[in-house]
C-alpha cells in the first residue's frame, strides 16, 4: 500500500510512552473520524496515509482497491489519494502519533460504540501493569492482564478496576477482568486473542435482591433508567451502563420518590444500589467526603501524587460538569471540585468574597492538605479562585495554576449609580447590536434561540407576576442577590502571579472585552508586560453561552493543555 516506511521515531530507553513517531518526508498522516473529518490532537480516529509513497493500489484488485484507496479531500490535487489502514491513532501535542490498535477491534455495547485499544491503553498507564488486552464478548467487556509480577490472588484487579474509573467513562470499564500470567501469541508474535481463557463466572457475580425498603426503591429507578429487567444491590450503576446523564436523571428520581436530596456526586461515590442505599437513610450526613449537603469539597478523582487540582463552581452549578474534564487528566492528577455551601444557605447572612474563600479553604486544607494547590473557577467560580490564591499564598501555601474558565472580570457595573448604569448601557448598544449581528451570521439557529430566552427572562423578570413564580424561582432570586452581594463587595486586588485564562471562541452573548475578559484591565495595574500576568489565553472551540463551554468536546482540549 505504501512504501515500507511512512512514519519514524527512534525508540530511546528513557521514552516512556512509545509512539510510531511522525510522517516521514513527502508523506502525510491524518487520522479521521467517522463522519471523515480530521480529528483534534488528543482524539482517537482512524489512521490514513497520503503522499508520494503511495501505491496506485492493488494488482488486478479493483473492489478492494477502491475500498481502501480513497479520494484525498485534504489535498489541492484532485488525483490525489489516501490509504484507509483501518488502524487507530491519536495525534499528540509533540506531533506523534500514539497507536492504539485496529479499527476492527471497535465495538458496539447498549447503542455505544467502544474502542477496545482506548481501554488498553488506559491499562498499560496503571500501575504494575506490564500488558493489557481488551475483548468484547456476549456483550461484555473483558480484560486480560499482564502484571508486572504475576502472583496468584493478588486482586490487583480490583484496584485496577476502581482506578480506570477515573479516567473512563462507567460504560467503558470492564465488566470482568483476568490476571494471566503472559498473553497468548501466534507463530508471527501478535497476541492471540481467540486462545484467550475463557472468564468462568463465580458466585461473586450472582444477583444479589434488594432486602430493604429503600434498596427495593433504587433498584427499582435504576432498572428503569438503565433499561433493565433486574438490578441487584452489588451491581454498579455505571457498569450496567449508566453515565452522567442519566445519573442525573436517577437522583432527581430518587428525590421524588423518597423527598430526600442528595448531591449527584453521592452516586459516583456510592455507585451501588447498597452503598447508595445506606448514604440516602443517613441522609447524607457526611459519612463520605463531599457528598453531604453541607460539605463543599466533592472528589471528582481522588487519588495521586501531584498537587491537588481544586475547581471552584459557577453559579448555582453542580460541580459535577467537570468530571469529564477529571477523567482525561493524568492518571496521578486528584481532582476535586467545590461545590456551594454557606452561599446556598439562603437563611444565613450574606458573605463577600473574602468569607467565601476562606470558608471554602478551611474545609479544603482539613480534607485534602497539602503544600501545593493547582485552582481553577468556572465563570463566578473565577473570582472566588483568585481571593483563595491570594490567601493561600498568605499562608505560605504554593499555588501552582490559577486559571480561569470563562470568567468575565468586568464586575464594575455592580457598583455602578443609576446614571452610570444607564450611560454604559447606552454606549454599548452599537457594539451589542454589531456583535449580535455577526453572532447571527456565523451560528443563526443558536442566536436566535439564546436571544429568545435572553428575551423571556426579561419579560418574565420585569413583567412576571408573583403569583406564578413558583418556589425554585423564589429561590433561585435569592441565589442571585447572594453571588451578586458577593461580587458588589468585590475589589480584585492586582496580583503579579500568571492566570490561565480560557474562553470559548464562538460567543452567543455580548462582553466588551472578547479577548481577555476584562482580565487585561484588571490585572495591569502597577504592571507593564501583560503577559506577566495573562500567562495565557486559550480558545475553546465551543459555541454558545457559559453552560455550553465544559459540555462540549472541548473539555479534552482543555484536560490537555
Amino acid at each position: 500500500e505504501t512504501t515500507i516506511l511512512s512514519t519514524q521515531k527512534q525508540i530511546k530507553e528513557i521514552n516512556e510512552l512509545i509512539t510510531i513517531g511522525k510522517p516521514v518526508k513527502n508523506t502525510e498522516v491524518y487520522i479521521i473520524d467517522n463522519a471523515g473529518n480530521i480529528v483534534q490532537d488528543g482524539q482517537i480516529g482512524e489512521i490514513y496515509i497520503a503522499g508520494e509513497g503511495l501505491a496506485r493500489g492493488y494488482w488486478n484488485n479493483p473492489i478492494l482497491t477502491n475500498e481502501r484507496f480513497l479520494p484525498n479531500p485534504f489535498s489541492a490535487s484532485r488525483t490525489s489519494l489516501m490509504y484507509k489502514t483501518g488502524d487507530l491513532g491519536m495525534y499528540l501535542e509533540t506531533g506523534e502519533i500514539l497507536y492504539m490498535g485496529r479499527s476492527d477491534n471497535q465495538v458496539k455495547i447498549r447503542g455505544l460504540r467502544i474502542e477496545l485499544g482506548e481501554i488498553e491503553f488506559h491499562l498499560r498507564k496503571l500501575d504494575a501493569v506490564k500488558d493489557a488486552v481488551v475483548i468484547s464478548r456476549d456483550g461484555l467487556l473483558i480484560a486480560y492482564v499482564v502484571p508486572e509480577n504475576f502472583e496468584p490472588d493478588n486482586q490487583l484487579d480490583l484496584q485496577w478496576k476502581q482506578d480506570l474509573k477515573y479516567v473512563l467513562p462507567g460504560y467503558m470499564i470492564p465488566n470482568e477482568m483476568l490476571v494471566i500470567k503472559q498473553m497468548p501469541l501466534t507463530p508471527n508474535g501478535k497476541v492471540d486473542r481467540n486462545a484467550l481463557p475463557i472468564i468462568v463466572k463465580t458466585s461473586a457475580g450472582k444477583y444479589l435482591a434488594p432486602r430493604s425498603s429503600m434498596e427495593h426503591i433504587i433498584a427499582k429507578i435504576w432498572a428503569s433508567i438503565l433499561s433493565k429487567q433486574k438490578v441487584g444491590i452489588r451491581d454498579d450503576f455505571f457498569e450496567l451502563g449508566g453515565h452522567s446523564n442519566l445519573a442525573v436523571l436517577a437522583m432527581i428520581r430518587l428525590e421524588k420518590e423518597t423527598g430526600i436530596r442528595l448531591p449527584i456526586a453521592a452516586i459516583f461515590q456510592s455507585p451501588t444500589v447498597e452503598e447508595l442505599a445506606k448514604l440516602v437513610l443517613n441522609q447524607g450526613n457526611g459519612q463520605l467526603l463531599g457528598v453531604a449537603d453541607n460539605a463543599a469539597i466533592v472528589p471528582l478523582k481522588p487519588f495521586g501524587n501531584k498537587p491537588p487540582l481544586m475547581i471552584i463552581h459557577g453559579f448555582n452549578m453542580s460541580v459535577l460538569m467537570f468530571m469529564p474534564i477529571a477523567r482525561q487528566l493524568d492518571h496521578m492528577q486528584p481532582v476535586y471540585g467545590i461545590q456551594p455551601k454557606g452561599l446556598h444557605k439562603l437563611e444565613s447572612p450574606l458573605m463577600t468574597m473574602e468569607e467565601i474563600a476562606a470558608e471554602y479553604i478551611q474545609e479544603m486544607l482539613e480534607k485534602v492538605p497539602s503544600e501545593s494547590y493547582a485552582l481553577a473557577g468556572y465563570s463566578f467560580g473565577g473570582f472566588v479562585a483568585f481571593e483563595m490564591a491570594k490567601q493561600l499564598r498568605a499562608m505560605g501555601k504554593k499555588v501552582t495554576m490559577l486559571a480561569m474558565f470563562d470568567c468575565n472580570a468586568e464586575t464594575g457595573y455592580f457598583r455602578e449609580t443609576s446614571m452610570q448604569k444607564l450611560v454604559r448601557k447606552s454606549y454599548r448598544q452599537l457594539p451589542k447590536f454589531e456583535f449580535i449581528l455577526k453572532s447571527f451570521l456565523r451560528n443563526p439557529k443558536e442566536t436566535i434561540a439564546y436571544q429568545r430566552y435572553f428575551l423571556e427572562s426579561k419579560w418574565k423578570s420585569v413583567f412576571g407576576s408573583s403569583q406564578a413564580i413558583d418556589q425554585d424561582d423564589k429561590e433561585e432570586a435569592l441565589l442571585d442577590l447572594r453571588y451578586e452581594f458577593a461580587l458588589k463587595h468585590y475589589e480584585l486586588n492586582i496580583s503579579a502571579h500568571d492566570i490561565d485564562l480560557f474562553r470559548v471562541k464562538k460567543r452567543l452573548y455580548f462582553v466588551p472585552d472578547q479577548e481577555f475578559l476584562g482580565w487585561r484591565e484588571n490585572t495591569m495595574r502597577g504592571f507593564k508586560p501583560v503577559l506577566a500576568v495573562i500567562k495565557s489565553i486559550l480558545n475553546i472551540a465551543s459555541t454558545g453561552t457559559l453552560q455550553f463551554l465544559i459540555a462540549s468536546a472541548s473539555w479534552i482540549f482543555m484536560a490537555k493543555i
